[in-house]
């Protein structure tokens, strides 16, 4: 057991010497950490930009707009729906709202919000939809209200309207019935007196025969009884059409109460018949009548700004880009961090060769290596997609050139660090970095703004956009160009900073061999120093005054001068600034 802490012992020992390495151990994870925490700790999307387009614009349309509107999104109006779908392809947009010409509701309107995507970035499509969704749910939550309390209130008037009238009905109901009875018994007593008129008539055309009869007075006088009988008859006659008299009066009388009861009722017939008419004029106000028109006024729509294809076609840009970060990262830090712990390190830079062409030399090895493993990939890919030559070639060209970022930037960290294992370490570090702020896990749109100024600007981010312009839009090289610049900026940049770690190293190696060449007194050394660097070297002799006369001459050959002056406790820094 002894044995085993001691050899974890020496191992924690080996990856702690170095200072460099510690930190990378220690803080890279934290940093990591740290940042993405600061970064992501939200729910909130920012910088959203929304391109809206509608033909003629009008309250309803303005409206919705307007209930857009806020800190999460961008509203962005076009011209055309072409220019909405282009600039989603070009990255200008997110997404795209189309909208009906002069939208209203109605039974004959389709308000269908048409919304253009690129699925190529479904985690932030999902998100900006879920936000629009329910920013046009409310909204025709509240036309759909607004038509349900038209109905209501409609509903609710006729109700009103007619119970108010029942009243008025029942009256002039009663009214007739009265009016129905009195006209009954009218009737019956002009039917009496209808049939007694036409007795009279008939005594009548008696009395008129015996006038008119060549008879003797004998026979007048026979007749007399009967004329006596007839004048009883009349008599009798004559009450009978007083009586009739007196009815006609009364039923005058009846006829003229109904005709005032008729009268009566006319105004409140009339007022049922206006009643009538404003429940239907209100009922004919309702414009929307259909049953899925007042649920959901306003729906939407989906639509993809690019032939329907496979999730692979969508994830192929990230996916290669992914593989190609990590492998350049891995590939170019190791080999030259591996050559800077090799024997042949100290000769190459003795030696008349430039520092630059064994710096090249490592840098074409890198890519070279990846534009053949890239080659074999796009050769796989051109049977399983549907990739036409043309984006094949373009695509090789983005790969190289993002190729030559990501392969400067892990010699740059070859460069900077002592040891493979920290190499591999920060490596991972740095290019778990980079896909954590890029499109690929959570839409940048997620970071707050002063962040996401600088992530749009990722060199992953920037080598994303060209591919996917590339390989899923079918354009050519001339839509990326701006991609283009920023990577050979990115390029430019990386290659200066290996130049000037270079030029820094050759200083030490300098500097390392005043310190080297044998048995020399402090005052010596200090007098073959250059004048800004007698105070480093002081410092070293004072530390240490018996390593250099001890070791003489081995220590040029057999250790690495940054272990030296790390030894000597000299401090790097200065002789950087120097």
């Amino acid at each position: 057991m002894s044995k085993l802490i001691a050899i974890i012992k020496k191992n924690l020992k080996l990856l702690t010497r170095s200072t460099s390495s510690s930190l990378v151990m220690i803080l890279g994870p934290l940093i990591l950490i740290a940042l993405v925490g600061v970064a992501f700790n939200t729910s909130s999307l920012y910088g959203v930009k929304l391109g809206v387009y509608c033909e003629s614009y009008n309250e309803l349309s303005n409206s919705l707009v307007q209930s857009l509107e806020d800190n999460q999104f961008k509203i962005i109006k076009v011209n055309s729906e072409a220019e909405c779908t282009e600039k989603i392809k070009q990255g200008s947009l997110n997404i795209c709202l189309k909208m009906p010409a002069n939208m209203e509701i109605s039974n004959e309107a389709k308000n269908t919000i048409t919304f253009y995507i690129d699925k190529s970035r479904m985690n932030l499509v999902y998100a900006i939809l879920d936000t629009i969704s329910d920013k046009i749910s409310q909204r025709s939550d509240q036309l759909s209200l607004e038509l349900t309390n038209v109905l209501l209130t409609t509903i609710t008037s006729a109700k009103d309207e007619l119970s108010a009238k029942k009243l008025v009905v029942a009256e002039v109901s009663s009214t007739m019935v009265d009016s129905s009875s009195k006209l009954d018994v009218i009737n019956k007593d002009f039917s009496s007196i209808n049939l007694t008129s036409s007795s009279l008539n008939t005594t009548t055309s008696y009395n008129s025969f015996l006038n008119s009869a060549n008879l003797s007075e004998d026979d007048k006088e026979s007749l007399g009884d009967v004329v006596e009988k007839m004048q009883d008859v009349i008599d009798d006659l004559n009450v009978k059409l007083n009586t009739a008299s007196t009815k006609i009066v009364t039923a005058n009388t009846q006829i003229q109460t109904i005709k005032q009861s008729i009268d009566t009722s006319s105004p409140k017939i009339a007022s049922i018949s206006t009643a009538m008419d404003s429940i239907l004029t209100s009922i004919n106000a309702i414009k929307v009548t259909k049953a899925e028109n007042i649920i959901s006024p306003i729906t939407t729509e989906i639509k993809t700004i690019t032939l329907e294809k496979t999730h692979l076609n969508n994830l192929i840009p990230a996916l290669m880009l992914l593989v190609l970060m990590f492998t350049t990262l891995l590939l170019s830090s190791t080999t030259t961090v591996e050559e800077k712990l090799s024997k042949a390190y100290f000769r190459n830079f003795i030696t008349p060769t430039p520092q630059i062409l064994f710096m090249l030399g490592t840098f074409l090895t890198n890519v070279l290596v990846v534009l053949v493993q890239f080659a074999i990939i796009f050769g796989a890919l051109y049977y399983f997609l549907p990739l036409a030559p043309a984006q094949i070639g373009y695509a090789l060209v983005l790969i190289l050139l993002c190729a030559i970022v990501f392969t400067l930037l892990g010699m740059v960290i070859g460069y900077v660090l002592n040891s493979t294992e920290t190499t591999t370490l920060a490596s991972i570090t740095i290019g778990s970095l980079i896909l954590l702020f890029s499109n690929t896990i959570m839409p940048t749109e997620a970071l707050p703004l002063a962040i996401r100024r600088f992530v749009d600007y990722s060199s992953f981010v920037i080598g994303e956009s060209a591919l996917k312009k590339v390989m899923l839009f079918n354009y050519g090289l001339d839509k990326a160009l701006f991609e283009i610049y920023v990577l050979l900026a990115y390029a430019t940049i990386f290659f200066v900073a290996i130049i000037l770690i270079q030029q820094s190293t050759g200083r030490l190696y300098k500097l390392t061999k005043k310190f080297t060449r044998g048995k020399e007194s402090h005052l010596d050394i200090n007098k073959r120093l250059h004048p800004d660097e007698k105070a480093v070297a002081t410092k070293v002799v004072k530390d240490k005054k018996e390593v250099i006369s001890k070791r003489g001459l081995k220590i040029e050959h057999k250790l690495n001068p940054r272990v030296f002056f790390r030894e000597h406790k000299l401090d790097l820094h200065i002789i950087k600034k120097k």
